[in-house]
């Protein structure tokens, strides 16, 4: 059990460090300030490890990368892996407060990514600190991958940790990401996510007839064509999943057509399906192009997926087995810690887990605080909650074996 000293140190702990990660500016493809503080700070504690990576196929553009790794306890019986992406979105305009200021006001500190994912990198790295400090040793080792480019295309910082084997081998992964607002059924906290839609990015090229545009019937006009296939993707079949949910389609964007009087010939539009896992690429492209057939339409339609590797797409669908023991323990450490038993769920929107969780044998969950209002202003994470989620965590390495 854990005694008002320890609650102390990590309440204190929490703060302090939620305040100096919300005051470092991190916007996806810009992580290098923020993970160089981080290796100074938690150098002085652990074993760490800076890991640059190159990516150059997923973006068609060089770009380098950095993720830190930070090793603590012995590994001899195995480790677990805590993730958390150091990077946020890019501010919005909308913002009243100077967002990189965390603002208390009583449990609710708001800031630039406080909730997304600021909040659970300070619980991960609070847990670990507090094992420390009172000296109490985890019963396995505990590595955490403080990994860029998450909220940026293709969660780059988690894929090339992962093809450099920094989880090979691993008990599991919990990241901590907050699961209370992307959940796909209502949930309150404490709640662990074990598993998410994938995702299929769709890139389709509409191809039709050029003419003079006072003449419309002279041609055949790519971008009305293309308008009529967005308007009937919602027409695809989707399915439904227990944990899951329901799948869902969105167009993202449309480019097409010129300011002459010339019948677009060319139109080409994006659109994203949220899949679970009964949906193959192959099943995807077919219910697209049946979907298209229908329409009748007098231009040709080719369609194409992006954000794919080797191994299939990015952002597979994943679900974890809910009795693993792994899973169980968890869950189990989370009701000790915090008085409740956590709502199990799924995630509605894709993150590392699907980029993780396929592609190795240990099951990949989500355990974050709680708040609201992700990605936009007043973007709050509840203090208390990341001090049950650091609670919990400790209570977990205690006992998992």
């Amino acid at each position: 059990m854990l005694t008002l000293a320890h609650k102390h140190y990590i309440e204190n702990a929490a703060t302090a460090w939620l305040r100096e990660l919300v005051a470092i500016s991190s916007p996806y493809f810009e992580e290098a300030s923020l993970i160089g503080y981080l290796e100074d700070r938690l150098k002085l504690s652990f074993k760490t490890t800076v890991q640059t990576y190159e990516e150059r196929n997923l973006l068609g553009h060089p770009f380098s990368g950095v993720n830190l790794i930070a090793d603590f306890g012995d590994f001899t019986n195995g480790f677990v892996v805590l993730n958390g992406h150091v990077d946020t979105v890019i501010r919005t305009n909308d913002w009243e407060q100077n967002p990189l200021e965390l603002r208390i006001e009583g449990d609710r500190c708001s800031g630039l990514g406080a909730l997304d994912m600021k909040g659970g990198l300070t619980a991960f790295i609070v847990a670990m600190e507090t094992m420390r400090h009172f000296g109490l040793n985890p019963t396995v080792g505990l590595r955490l991958n403080a990994v860029s480019d998450e909220e940026g295309p293709y969660s780059l910082g988690t894929l090339n940790a992962w093809r450099a084997g920094f989880y090979e081998g691993c008990m599991g992964v919990i990241i901590g990401e907050p699961v209370v607002p992307f959940s796909c059924r209502p949930v309150t906290f404490p709640a662990i996510a074990i598993g998410g839609r994938g995702r299929y990015y769709h890139s389709v090229l509409v191809k039709g007839k050029p003419g003079h545009g006072a003449m419309p019937q002279t041609g055949i006009n790519a971008v009305t064509d293309a308008a009529r296939i967005c308007l009937d993707t919602g027409k695809i079949p989707l399915k439904s999943h227990d944990l899951l949910g329901q799948e869902s389609v969105c167009v993202l964007q449309i480019q097409g057509g010129v300011k002459t009087l010339t019948i677009p010939d060319l139109c080409r539009f994006d659109f994203d399906r949220h899949v679970v896992p009964d949906t193959t690429l192959a099943c995807a492209e077919q219910e697209f192009y049946h979907m298209v057939e229908r329409l009748g339409l007098g231009s040709s339609v080719t369609l194409e997926f992006s954000e794919c590797l080797p191994d299939g797409v990015v952002y597979q669908p994943y679900v974890a087995d809910h009795s693993h023991p792994f899973v169980r323990r968890l869950g189990e450490a989370c009701h000790q810690a915090t008085g409740r038993i956590p709502d199990y769920t799924g995630m509605l929107s894709i993150c590392d887990m699907n980029v993780l969780g396929p592609r190795i044998s240990a099951p990949v969950v989500l355990f974050g605080p709680t708040g609201e209002n992700p990605h936009k202003n007043r973007e709050w994470v509840s203090l208390r909650s990341i001090c049950s989620v650091v609670e919990s965590l400790i209570s977990f390495f205690l006992s998992e074996k």
